[in-house]
Parts: C-alpha cells; structure tokens; sequence
C-alpha cells in the first residue's frame, strides 16, 4: 500500500469516530480518541474558545489523558494556546527549552484578528516531540501530542476537512445544551405562569400544531390541555379576520430570535387582545417554540375609549348648533361609556326650572313613567281637558270640578278638607310640569322655547 493510499485509509478510520453524541464531551472524546489512536499520537485535547470573553483562557472540553497536567508536551501546547487567546497576534511564547514553529507561514504584513488566524501551529519540545494546535471552526482548538517525532506535512494538512466535521459537531452538541437549558427554564415557567401558554410544532406545510397547554390556556380560551393535542392552534382561537403570520414566525424563531406581536384571539366572552410571545426551544429537526398569551383587553379597550371620546370632542367642538352638540354629547356618553340614562338639562325661564334638551330613550321611559304615575295617584277635583290649537301643539287648560265639602257640625270648613284641597294642588303642579315634558318623552328634543305650555 502506497503513502497516499495509507494516508487516505487513515483519514477515513478517523472521520468515522466523528459524529455528534449524546453530549459535547462525548462527541469531542470519541472524536479525539479516533484521531490519537490513527495518527500515533500520546496525548490530545479539544478547547473551546467560541463565546469565551476576550482574556480569558480557553475551556477544556475533553482531553486523554484524562488527566495530562503531567504530560510536557500537552503542557506546552496548552501554554501555546494560551498565548495565543490572550494575544493573537503572538505566533511565540518565548519559554527557554522550546523552539516553536508554525506550519504554515503567514505574512508579517498580516496582523492576526483572532485565535482562528494564528493556526494551525505547531511546536517542539526538546527531548518530548511535538505538538500539534488545530482550528476548530466556530468552536474551539484541537490538541495533538506526538512523542519522539512529528506528523507528515501532507497529513497534516489533509486534517482540514475532519477538523470542519469536528467542529461542526461540537456546534451542534453545544446549541443543543443551550437549548437543552432554555427549555429546563421554560418548563418550570410553563407549570408556574399565570398567563396562557402553549408548546407549539410547525409543520412542514406550515401548520402551527399544538403539543401541549398550561391550565391558564384553559381557563382563558376554554380548550383543556387532552382535547387539543394534536390541533392546528390557528383554526382554534384565531378569529376569520385576523391574518395568520405563521411564514415571519418560522423565519424568525429558525434564526433564533423571539417573536412578538398584538393579536386579537376568540374567547368565551368575545374577541380579546393579547400580545403573544414565541420563543423557540425546538429540537433538531423541526421548528418548535413556546407561546405566551399576555391578556392587554383592559389596555387596548382603553386606549380604544380614548380614541372615541377624542373624536366625539373633535365633533363637539365643531358643531353647527346647539341640538348637534347636545346629542352629540349623549350618544357618546351612552355608547362609548355605556350609560343609558343620560340627558342634558338648560334653564327655562318660563318655567323656572331644568328642562331635558336631549336624553337618552331609558330617560324617557323613566320619565313617562313617572308621569303615570303622577296621574294614577288620583288628582280629586282637578284635572287636566286637552285642547287644540291652530299650530296642532297639545295644549291643557285647567277645569275644576265640583266635589263635596266636608265640614264640620257647626257648618265650618274641616282641618281634613284643608289639607286634601293643598294635597290636589301640589300633584296638579307635578302633573303641570310632566304634560310640560311631553313632547320630549316621544321624540327626546326639548322644542323650541315658545312651545313650551
């Protein structure tokens, strides 16, 4: 078998030991073991230096020996590294008793702009070997350790692929445990919110399929957590007018940032504003995200009486006359305020009292009520003979009738009869001032002055 036939087998045994595991120190381990074991080399490590904060040291993820601080060349390669975390530009470390070079030759005029830029590079220890530093793309080093001697050029730069793969791997183990952890934090949320909170598959074809719902969702959108499993969550609580976003959710949350938005949701008591919150939290092969429901109604229902009622101002202080912004004041008052008894009142001088310019049809009714009631008292020997005159207005004059005196047996007026005769005119003088209000207990409009009886 030919250098390159040897070369070619051996790079081949150790892509096989590269794939993600269970865990990041798993996949580097595996991986680091394949690369020891095929190359000949004593000791190794993998670093990560992707995320460490600038002057710190890079973290070990795994190493063989497990143990290798007594290890001279794995010692030195680590010291290497270092240097060249804290220091990029620094291709030497300048210990006594170590000659460093580096595998390739990058020019002078170059400065370096990372750990990536300084590597690969290489090292000697006399009477050891040599080490060996590996970039790992977007995620850290690779240490190899070669006791007595050093690995051939070609080799060396035939690694390049295998150390993508490796990198790529440990990327994956590392979001995974970021997502891991992410979704830990929103479990205990998800039992303890008291907001409404759902766990959410996008399909394929864009289908937004619930998993799961906390007992808020219930008692908020009346679905309890086994009979919505498996729904489409659109179909359930989005209103046929409200437009479904599900494309700028999946682009969003695949690029691993938050997505929120008002929204308006169906509810046993009606339509309710939400701002809903997607988080994502998916596994590796599908979109998946955790969804909050913060109830805004009493906040949008606010903002959107605030609105009206500014409007209603706006028409107020344009009006032509005096009736368009007395209705104008009473329609707002009942429909956006909700008050159905509602009128306005102005002085009339005729009658030395308020009289009722606009109200609302329960004013009205209360009124014409009253006015009955007025009547069904019983008024004695007064009462009230409508007439008409030319203009049609109803118009009441007062008749008297004749009803018995009671007196006393000496022919004297009695105390009784007294106070029954002011009792009659007091109820004549309520029953005056309702006949006064009749035309605005059928229309709701005080008329003109001069129609007033």
């Amino acid at each position: 078998m030919t250098s390159r036939q040897r070369r070619v087998q051996t790079l081949y045994e150790i892509s096989l030991g590269i794939e993600t595991g269970e865990t990041l120190a798993e996949t580097a381990d595996r991986a680091l073991s394949a690369y020891l074991k095929k190359l000949n080399c004593s000791a190794g490590g993998v670093f990560e230096t992707a995320g460490v904060a600038d002057g710190a040291k890079p973290t070990l993820v795994a190493s063989i020996p497990a143990n290798p601080t007594r290890n001279e060349l794995f010692c030195a390669a680590r010291d290497r590294l270092v240097d060249i975390a804290t220091d990029p530009g620094h291709s030497a470390s300048g210990r006594p008793g170590r000659t460093d070079r580096s595998t390739t030759e990058p020019s002078a005029a170059t400065p370096a702009r990372g750990v990536a830029d300084a590597l690969p590079a290489s090292g000697t220890v006399e009477g050891a070997g040599t080490y060996y530093l590996f970039d790992l793309p977007g995620f850290g080093v690779l240490v190899l350790c070669k006791r007595g001697g050093s690995l051939d050029i070609k080799t060396v730069s035939a690694l390049e692929p295998l150390n993508d793969r490796l990198g790529q791997a440990c990327r994956a183990n590392r979001r995974e445990r970021s997502l891991r952890r992410q979704r830990d934090r929103f479990e205990a949320i998800f039992a303890a919110t008291a907001d409404p909170t759902v766990e959410v598959v996008i399909e394929a074809d864009g289908t937004e399929r619930l998993d799961r719902a906390n007992d808020a969702f219930e008692s908020t959108f009346g679905y309890s957590d086994e009979s919505i499993r498996g729904r489409d969550l659109n179909e359930l609580i989005t209103p046929d007018d409200q437009p479904v976003e599900t494309d700028a959710l999946t682009q969003t949350l695949e690029a691993g940032e938050p997505f929120q938005r008002e929204v308006r949701r169906e509810t046993p008591d009606g339509i309710g504003y939400f701002l809903f919150t997607a988080v994502p939290v998916g596994a590796a092969h599908r979109t998946e995200y955790f969804g909050v429901y913060a109830d805004i109604t009493d906040q949008r229902e606010r903002e959107l009486t605030l609105q009206k009622l500014y409007a209603a101002a706006q028409d107020v202080l344009t009006g032509d006359s005096r009736d368009q912004i007395c209705r104008t004041a009473v329609r707002t008052v009942e429909s956006v305020l909700g008050h159905s008894n509602v009128g306005v009142h102005l002085y009339d001088r005729g009658s030395g009292a308020l009289e009722p310019v606009v109200t609302t049809a329960a004013v009205r009714e209360r009124l014409s009520v009253e006015f009955d009631h007025v009547h069904r008292q019983g008024l004695g020997g007064v009462g009230r003979v409508p007439t008409r005159r030319a203009d049609s207005h109803r118009r009441y004059r007062r008749v008297r009738r004749p009803s018995p005196e009671r007196r006393d047996a000496g022919g004297k007026r009695s105390r009784r009869s007294s106070q029954e005769a002011r009792g009659r005119r007091h109820l004549c003088a309520q029953a005056e001032r309702f006949q006064r209000r009749g035309r605005v207990l059928s229309a709701g409009v005080r008329p003109a002055h001069g129609d007033w009886a």
